[in-house]
């Protein structure tokens, strides 16, 4: 599938979204949010603010990687788990939540 395939695909998916939405970022990226990527130039343009209620953002690093890992094994991966992911450095919970 090519870029501007993908990049519709992305747009609809961003535009049916609802509730609380969750992102992951690759924290080995020197700059983890792009605005350039898909992510930043599609998809979060698209959502909708009167159906998404809330954006949680990931920052996934080495040191929080086992801890993503024992959530995807979770039936279902979701809920408090994902609280655990943190910033080994500064503790704190590397969650940013956005309407």
């Amino acid at each position: 599938m090519c870029w501007m395939e993908r990049s519709g695909v992305s747009a609809m998916f961003a535009q049916h979204a609802s509730g609380t939405v969750t992102v992951m970022l690759n924290g080995q990226n020197e700059e983890p949010f792009s605005p350039n990527s898909v992510l930043g130039s599609v998809e979060i343009p698209n959502l909708q603010a009167g159906r998404v209620t809330k954006v949680n953002v990931y920052v996934i690093t080495d040191e929080n990687k086992s801890q993503l890992k024992k959530c995807i094994a979770e039936n279902p991966p979701c809920g408090a788990c994902w609280a655990g992911l943190r910033d080994s450095k500064s503790n704190d919970t590397i969650r940013q939540d956005t309407t």
